[in-house]
């Protein structure tokens, strides 16, 4: 996961690129095509890669999720198999206890 300081540049790029969108869009509707282009152009540049970003640390964490998962399960059944050692240490020692 990214620390806090990359998390709020993100986010700060994504306002950035959402606002150059709206004033794209808003230029677009009062007839300025060629600021309009620029400006969503400029947001396409800043929103596309973001989005791919997200998405890619989105797997990165479903990925390590699945192995922390899978490492706690494999502690669990550890933690079982070590019980069940111990309950078998302790039948054969009260087997050995009645014979006496």
């Amino acid at each position: 996961m990214p620390t806090r300081g990359i998390r709020r540049l993100l986010w700060a790029l994504g306002a950035v690129g959402v606002l150059t969108f709206c004033f794209g869009c808003s230029f677009f509707m009062n007839n300025q095509l060629a600021t309009a282009r620029n400006l969503l152009i400029a947001a396409n540049v800043v929103l596309v890669p973001l989005f791919a970003y997200l998405i890619v640390l989105r797997s990165r964490a479903s990925a390590q999720y699945r192995r922390r998962l899978g490492k706690r399960e494999r502690q669990k059944q550890q933690e079982l198999d070590a019980l069940g050692s111990v309950d078998k240490l302790l039948k054969v020692n009260e087997q050995t206890d009645d014979r006496r």
